[in-house]
């Protein structure tokens, strides 16, 4: 609205001041419709000030496209400033001019002209090739459609302008001065001259926002891209660190649980095999047998078994393979997470290529998948829960397993005690044969309880070691799922999308 009323302020005081007579166009005297050229060159200067005002934020993403994309456009900013001034600039020049040298003033002017013609013909080509190795051929098909219609335009604005040249050229001729008549510049400069002149600056004129649309809309594409690269960056080094630090205190927990279980169920059959070791020297009776002596070396290797700080090196091993499993899990998300490069990875090239290549539904598409290209992170690594609920079961299940192993070797020595005091009842050979037979059974049985003891920290061990294989297993295919095959559905309905639009069948 305001550069609406400054025009119409403008043009308003300057068809205000053409009552007065004013040299202009190399004469002393005023030419028809130059107020309204003026006008339109007013105009036209808003345009181009609007467009050299334009500014590319800076491209942090690194995405060579962006930045690629940013020096073309800069260039045609740059350019497009120096060109515009220059025309604008020649005419005020050609404007004020009344020294009678038509042809010195006009020529000026032709000249920018041309320089604006050759640097569409080349180096504008050129910005437009460079956009198109990005593959970004809706830009440079815009930018090239534009060019196209301001070459259109500035060939006919020479044109005409080469025609009311000839024709104050003539009128000075025969006026013999640059005081030229109204009678002779009307016969040598007719209205349709000088109107068909404005209708060539005005079309010219109405040519050069399309370009302010292009560069504005490219230049928004660039910053919406970035932002969402670098959105994604931060996504991916702290979301997803944070949700796999997570995963890694549930499975220790549980690890933790069995473990902590593990040696309070040991300590709890420790001290029924120190009451079995304690009680049988404590009976005066079964001393005297000549077996007892086995009996009670069968005994202290039962206790022997299960004192801690026997236990307690098995128990450290136990525990740093029960550690491993949250450790590597941790790990393997990380390297997962290290290894993943958003620039190069392909789901989030075609979002950012669509949104700036792709400009007749380039914005739509991608505002479209931006959100379900996000949640590619959720589906590589957050939902690892998947592995971590799985296995933590699992582990319940095996912290359960080793409790009901220990309490089955309470089988093997429960009896004790009520064994010996029947044995203590006995004298004689009845006493021997009775201490003699504890004692051999007993020195059988035990070496078999140490056999079960170990089977139980295998049992941990390898079950520690299976649970870590399988949480990683299905993390790797959880990545997969997360990487590959879900984004590839991405990518083919943002194709569909890209190529048919809101009607597509994406």
């Amino acid at each position: 609205m305001n550069r609406l009323l400054l025009t119409f302020g403008l043009v308003c005081l300057l068809q205000g001041l053409s009552a007065e007579p004013r040299p202009e166009f190399a004469l002393t005297g005023t030419v028809p419709a130059s107020v309204r050229i003026t006008a339109v060159k007013t105009e036209a200067n808003v345009t181009a000030t609007a467009i050299k005002a334009l500014n590319v934020a800076t491209v942090n993403s690194a995405y060579p496209g962006l930045i690629g994309t940013k020096t073309q456009i800069e260039k045609v900013i740059t350019e497009f400033d120096t060109k515009a001034q220059s025309i604008l600039a020649a005419y005020d020049t050609l404007l004020a001019a009344n020294d009678g040298n038509v042809s010195g003033q006009f020529d000026a002017f032709v000249i920018t002209i041309n320089a604006t013609i050759t640097y569409i013909a080349t180096d504008a080509s050129n910005v437009t090739a460079e956009l198109g190795v990005f593959n970004y051929t809706g830009i440079s098909d815009e930018l090239t459609d534009a060019f196209e219609r301001i070459l259109t335009g500035l060939i006919d604005l020479r044109a005409k302008t080469a025609t009311v040249q000839t024709g104050i050229q003539a009128a000075v001729n025969s006026a013999g001065s640059a005081t030229v008549s109204a009678d002779i510049l009307r016969q040598f400069v007719p209205l349709r001259t000088m109107y068909d002149l404005l209708r060539a600056a005005s079309n010219l004129r109405s040519y050069l926002p399309l370009v302010q649309y292009i560069l504005t809309t490219t230049i928004e594409n660039i910053a919406e891209a970035d932002k969402y690269l670098m959105e994604l960056e931060t996504l991916l080094s702290t979301g997803v660190s944070t949700e796999s630090g997570k995963y890694a205190d549930d499975i220790q927990r549980i690890a933790n649980e069995t473990i902590t279980q593990l040696v309070g169920d040991f300590a709890e059959e420790n001290m029924s095999a120190q009451a079995a070791y304690n009680e049988i020297p404590s009976l005066t009776n079964i001393g005297t047998a000549p077996s007892f002596s086995r009996l009670n070396s069968a005994a202290n290797r039962l206790r022997a078994l299960l004192i801690p700080m026997v236990l307690s090196p098995r128990t450290s091993g136990t525990e740093l393979i029960f550690a491993r499993i949250s450790r590597l899990l941790t790990s393997r998300i990380a390297t997962l997470q290290a290894g993943f490069r958003v620039l190069d990875f392909p789901l989030f090239k075609q979002l950012v290529d669509t949104l700036m290549g792709n400009d007749e539904y380039g914005r739509y598409c991608f505002q479209k998948y931006k959100e379900l290209g996000k949640g590619i992170f959720g589906q590589s690594f957050d939902t690892a829960w998947q592995c971590v609920d799985n296995e933590y079961e699992r582990l319940e299940y095996l912290k359960t397993t080793l409790g009901l192993m220990v309490d089955l070797l309470a089988f093997d020595y429960e009896d004790v005690i009520d064994q010996v005091k029947v044995c203590n009842t006995l004298t004689n050979g009845d006493l021997n044969n009775c201490v003699s037979a504890l004692a051999n059974f007993y020195t059988n049985l035990f070496p078999q309880t140490a056999n079960k003891i170990s089977a139980i920290y295998e049992l941990a061990a390898v079950e520690a070691q299976a649970s870590e294989n399988r949480i990683l297993i299905c993390i790797e295919l959880v990545y997969i799922q997360g990487t590959v095959i879900e984004p590839q559905k991405i990518s083919d309905n943002l194709a569909i999308c890209s190529r048919d639009g809101p009607k597509g069948l994406d």
